[in-house]
């Protein structure tokens, strides 16, 4: 007598099948939602240095006019604003050497546009003029105070992207990363 046996395939059944494919989609969204936050602070920290790199450009501008004028034996504020709080709009754009023989003229900005556009023939940041550039998510204001103490200037450059503080905001207080602003002040004194 010969036995049949009967083999008995097995397979995977349609619950372990929906089990698997649940873990393995909460896996997949997990990567995904790691991998938009990761994009999202890496595009935050570009703009935050570029924000930086632009505000400390904005002491060196003013920095330059002031050491010019007495490398040339002149008042070494002579081209500055008379009035104290002035807001200006100070960039390589205005050019040399008008930035240096002018300062003052671009306090208070004509206009109050303090937004930056980037240039299509050299790539660098300067005002925006169209159709000449391209608007940016950067803004800069330098403000030029009175120092007292020092009987020199207390210079404030401060640059905000994607509507951080306002353009007409002269204050520093409210100015920080999270509201994405960043700043740099320097009190420039006669040499």
């Amino acid at each position: 007598m010969k036995t049949c046996k009967t083999e008995k395939l097995r397979g995977f059944s349609m619950l372990e099948s929906m089990l698997a494919v649940f873990v393995l989609s909460i896996g997949i969204v997990g990567v995904m939602s790691l991998l938009v936050s990761s994009m999202k602070h890496s595009m935050d920290s570009r703009d935050t240095i570029i924000a930086t790199e632009l505000a400390q450009e904005g002491l060196e501008l003013v920095r330059n006019v002031r050491d010019n004028n007495v490398a040339s034996g002149e008042d070494a504020f002579k081209y500055f604003p008379a009035a104290s709080g002035e807001i200006c709009w100070i960039g390589i754009s205005q050019g040399y050497p008008n930035l240096l023989t002018n300062l003052a003229g671009m306090c208070p900005s004509a206009g109050g546009e303090y937004r930056f556009g980037i240039s299509s023939t050299s790539n660098f940041y300067g005002r925006y003029q169209p159709p000449a550039n391209t608007l940016t998510k950067f803004s800069r204001k330098i403000v030029i105070e009175n120092d007292a103490a020092s009987g020199g200037k207390k210079i404030t450059s401060a640059v905000s992207w994607n509507g951080g503080v306002p353009d007409d905001d002269p204050s520093t207080a409210n100015c920080n990363a999270g509201s994405k602003c960043t700043f740099a002040q320097s009190i420039l004194v006669a040499r």
